[in-house]
């Protein structure tokens, strides 16, 4: 056999093995998820297509096979070059030295392992996400462990950091002792990613007002997880609003993720189902403990990370998330958008389920986000959904604060109230532009209700 007979065939099996691949591929975007988890899978398909077109071209064109082979030599190497440097945070660093701040360059990880090395028990929040797949003992709904020092977000130059409360909340613990007029339930936007302790929506509304507020919000949490949230605490807490943050970023694209979980959809699906989290909570941090100890420790794990190429599928992940048309093309979908809003209808009338039975008033609170006031993403498909959830919310007679139109599109320049004047969680001043809103809000409220 020749060595041109010998080229060929390894092509044709090269081209057999990429064609297998793409149609696993297929198989578990289209078929296993049905689609709703595409995104997830996009850097798959064009890798595996743009390889078997670079091999089919090489066997059909045997002049430029030479130059095939060094594009897909290129293409792949290019790939884990690109991995290793999202990993590593490069882009992340170079980034934050520009913005001309004094940054602190260290990840979560070093962090915390300095803290425990120096007998400082630390730890950053504890996303729902992470119970998805319903193989722990219980399913976490309070961000982790409670009493300890956690982290969460650098956008502002340092990590925004709080002493937890009893539950794992960001709370003064001694609320939950309290009687308090306001439960504010919500994700990130709520918990107050990007501030200091006394900065974030809750902390500024209690200082600067007569009432006190509550926080239960988590980031990472989408609107089946802040029902269970809901459900879970209500009954400890002595108030007399519920206050539910919609969040028009995220909330209705993470149902996808949120009905594949089955202990999640018991909390849909039955409104007797509680897994008893206020008597858990040990469990809850013994389990979070192990979570973060095998995160750190978890090398051969970080190594399959980088071999799937986790990081730059992340990374698009987040850009499609964030107004490109990939994510358009993949969320403007009526059929898909009118499941997720039935989804969201259902969550919201188990939530004023849950607040009536515990004798408290239902708020609906819609929630803005940065990106709205970018020219380049007013058409954000997640945008255009907004008159559909706030038909909805009247639908369901509840009484709206809308945090777009009634207070941030009044802004002349919103950016200001965000770190840097950039896409991201508010500022300090940006929560205490809210927080003041909330305030003139509830006095409303009280002075209609007499």
């Amino acid at each position: 056999m020749n060595f041109q007979k010998k080229i060929n065939i390894v092509l044709f099996l090269s081209l057999s093995f990429f064609l297998v691949l793409l149609f696993f591929v297929f198989y578990k975007s289209e078929i296993q998820y049905k689609g709703l988890s595409r995104e997830n899978f996009f850097l798959y398909y064009i890798v595996f297509i743009t390889f078997n077109l670079i091999i089919f071209c090489s066997i059909v064109f045997k002049k430029y096979r030479s130059l095939f082979l060094l594009i897909f030599i290129s293409i792949f190497i290019s790939l884990y070059i690109l991995e290793l440097i999202i990993s590593n945070r490069i882009f992340e660093k170079i980034r934050l030295k520009s913005l001309d701040a004094n940054f602190d360059t260290r990840s979560l990880k070093e962090i915390i392992l300095q803290d425990w090395s120096n007998d400082i028990e630390s730890s950053f929040t504890i996303t729902p996400g992470i119970y998805y797949d319903d193989d722990y003992d219980v399913f976490g709904l309070s961000g982790g462990i409670s009493n300890v020092l956690t982290y969460e977000d650098i956008e502002s130059g340092e990590y925004s950091k709080y002493t937890s409360d009893r539950y794992g909340f960001r709370n003064d613990d001694n609320l939950w002792d309290q009687k308090v007029d306001i439960i504010l339930i919500g994700d990130s936007f709520v918990q107050g990613f990007a501030v200091q302790e006394g900065e974030n929506i809750s902390e500024t509304f209690n200082e600067n007002s007569n009432y006190l507020m509550i926080n239960l919000g988590i980031g990472g949490s989408g609107a089946i997880s802040e029902l269970a949230r809901l459900r879970e605490y209500i009954g400890e807490i002595d108030a007399d609003y519920v206050f539910w943050v919609y969040q028009e970023s995220n909330d209705l694209a993470s149902i996808d993720d949120e009905v594949k979980s089955k202990t999640l959809m018991k909390y849909l699906k039955n409104y007797d189902f509680t897994q008893d989290l206020i008597n858990k909570q040990n469990l809850i941090n013994k389990q979070s403990k192990e979570y973060l100890v095998n995160l750190f420790n978890s090398r051969g794990y970080n190594l399959k990370k980088f071999l799937k190429l986790n990081s730059l599928r992340d990374l698009i992940v987040l850009t499609t998330k964030y107004s490109s048309w990939l994510y358009d093309i993949r969320n403007d979908d009526p059929l898909l958008n009118k499941k997720r809003i039935n989804v969201l209808e259902e969550v919201l009338l188990a939530a004023k389920h849950e607040a009536e039975k515990n004798n408290m008033k239902f708020i609906f609170v819609y929630g803005h986000v940065s990106h709205r006031y970018s020219i380049s993403n007013h058409q954000d498909i997640n945008f255009r959904l907004k008159d559909d959830v706030i038909e909805l919310a009247k639908k369901l007679k509840f009484t709206i604060i809308d945090l777009d139109s009634e207070l941030m599109s009044k802004e002349e320049n919103p950016y200001q109230y965000y770190p840097f004047n950039q896409d991201g969680h508010p500022n300090a001043k940006g929560y205490k532009l809210v927080s003041d809103f909330l305030i003139k809000k509830f006095d409303e409220l009280k002075i209609n209700k007499n």
